[in-house]
């Protein structure tokens, strides 16, 4: 497997310009490569079944036979071969319907080459991967033959081997279309969360100041309410595309499940009974609270719509358990690891094979339009992986269903994160703001006013760092959102700290992919928080910044 093999590349588009620019890029980039031009799709298909190249890249709207049909049909005629897909950013389902029929990759258009290639190079290693497979596999099986006297035992290992592989597959492709579904929802989460923070922390600093169990504050509650539900939302989408990560803390779980029944009893029916057999000593886990919470709701709620029509019994458990063999051989990563074991377990309407296969793609649902999402079980799937745990699914129709979540046991003693409340944390120290939404500018004067900061707003970046660098003396902390014309946050922090070396900034964002907590320390960025923030969280964030920065200095 560590041979080098030749690339061999079809490039599909008809534009002759495309495919010229394409080769042009490729054929400096990779020594070894032999490249075939096609067209159209129905010349591609033939060139394909004549040449067998291990990489197509195919533009998606073409004459005769388009990109996905081209797609649909090579998977068919020679499966391992890897199609890349050309796709113009303004078709939006284009990327979901090529995955789905088996593209190992898109590319959005304009194309980056660089990005092009890259893609073509994982695909390359993917076509490498499969032809080692099928090859070692077929000289498996001629063992066997020759080997009778052990063919028993060889062809148990040879099914368990398929097995293993069938799932690293799967498992490969749902990370695929993870990713997929990730790059389009980090797309808008960046512009919803801005929106977002705009309603939430205006309708925060308002209810403050209204009495207690006035129509106005109920009011504006459920305006809160719904406000969370739709950060909630964001979260959801980009927990399952993995593209946010959480503070992990070791927590209890069996007070997070707890919590969280509590909350989830009022809203079940009484033709549902709730059965609980949760272990108070299984343990701790390394994990988000929040996000732990979210995976108790999302299955629960699961199990409960299952249920709803004939009623039934929804039964929750929580325990200390050792590694199975057929969880470790799916799940090397948890070998010699305590495990927690979460289950849900329904007596509802099963789910069928069909659907099992499915159950945890992105916007995949068999609720009726208004009842589900599609997202519940994805952002499950997304928030378990990401914290190094495994689910698994038991069902047959008509015969309910069990979910299972394993998680490794924290090493450390648990935080209580569950009773945890925000402080007021006043100051007087003077804060420079930056945000080119001048709703946010406003709403961070606000908030931090209240808590006795002197802050001063800017919309314009470029302005901010005049000002800043007129005046870098009366500043003591710099607060600036990361997406921004002229000047992007990241670069300003870098800017400003060079004028003073040891002012603390905070970087403030909705989403982005280009900055992380780690860049932004490297940079000197003191913290990193995702918007949309309420004003105690960000109040709690500039305290601490300031008094570390503080102690830096003694």
């Amino acid at each position: 497997m560590t041979k080098t093999t030749i690339l061999k590349l079809l490039i599909v588009d008809d534009e002759d310009q495309a495919r010229r620019q394409i080769r042009k890029y490729i054929e400096l980039d990779f020594d070894a490569v032999e490249i075939v031009e096609a067209a159209n799709g129905s010349e591609a298909l033939e060139s394909a079944d004549r040449w067998r190249p291990n990489v197509i890249v195919s533009d998606i709207n073409m004459p005769v036979m388009d990109g996905l049909e081209l797609l649909r049909r090579v998977k068919k005629m020679i499966p391992k071969t890897q199609v890349i897909i050309c796709t113009g950013r303004e078709d939006h389902d284009a990327p979901i319907m090529a995955l789905r029929a088996g593209a190992s990759d898109y590319i959005m258009k304009p194309l980056n080459m660089e990005e092009l290639s890259l893609a073509i190079l994982r695909a390359k290693k993917q076509w490498e991967t499969e032809d080692f497979l099928e090859k070692n596999a077929e000289r498996l099986e001629k063992l066997v033959e020759k080997r009778t006297a052990r063919l028993s035992a060889i062809n148990k290992k040879l099914r368990a081997e398929r097995a293993i592989k069938k799932e690293l597959e799967s498992q490969y492709r749902q990370s695929l279309k993870m990713q997929a579904i990730g790059v389009l929802a980090g797309g808008i989460a960046h512009d919803f969360n801005n929106i977002l923070s705009a309603i939430i922390g205006y309708t925060d600093l308002t209810m403050d100041r209204l009495p207690e169990g006035s129509r106005e504050r109920d009011n504006l509650g459920e305006v809160m309410k719904a406000g969370r539900r739709a950060k909630a939302l964001v979260k959801q989408i980009l927990t399952f595309s993995r593209q946010e990560d959480q503070e992990k803390k070791p927590v209890e779980l069996y007070l997070i499940v707890k919590e969280t029944l509590k909350l989830l009893r009022a809203s079940v029916p009484s033709t549902i009974k709730m059965k609980e057999d949760i272990d108070p000593d299984s343990g701790s886990v390394l994990a988000d609270a929040t996000q732990m919470s979210q995976v108790v709701m999302n299955l629960c709620s699961n199990a409960e719509f299952a249920m709803r029509e004939k009623g039934g019994e929804l039964i929750v458990s929580l325990r200390e358990v050792d590694l199975d063999n057929e969880l470790a051989k799916n799940n090397p990563s948890l070998a010699d690891r305590k495990l927690i074991k979460f289950s849900v377990t329904d007596k509802g309407c099963g789910i069928d094979p069909a659907t099992m296969e499915r159950i945890f793609d992105p916007f995949f649902t068999t609720k009726k339009a208004g009842d589900g999402t599609g997202l519940g079980l994805a952002a499950v799937h997304g928030i378990v992986t990401s914290h190094g745990g495994a689910i698994t699914v038991k069902s047959k129709p008509g015969l309910g269903a069990t979910f299972d979540v394993y998680l490794p046991k924290a090493d450390k003693p648990a935080v209580d994160e569950i009773k945890k409340i925000f402080q007021a944390c006043k100051g007087n120290e003077r804060i420079l703001f930056v945000d080119d939404e001048r709703p946010l500018v406003r709403l961070g004067m606000e908030a931090l006013g209240q808590f006795g900061y002197d802050v001063v707003g800017e919309t314009s970046s470029v302005e901010a760092l005049n000002r800043f660098r007129a005046t870098p003396e009366k500043f003591d902390l710099v607060i600036t959102d990361q997406t921004m014309p002229n000047i992007a946050g990241d670069e300003l922090a870098r800017e400003m700290i060079k004028i003073k070396n040891n002012i603390p900034v905070i970087l403030c964002t909705g989403f982005s992919k280009t900055i992380t907590p780690e860049k932004a320390k490297n940079i000197g960025i003191r913290d990193f928080i995702l918007k949309p923030v309420l004003a105690n969280e960000l109040a709690v964030t500039v305290r601490k910044t300031l008094d570390l920065s503080a102690e830096k200095e003694r």
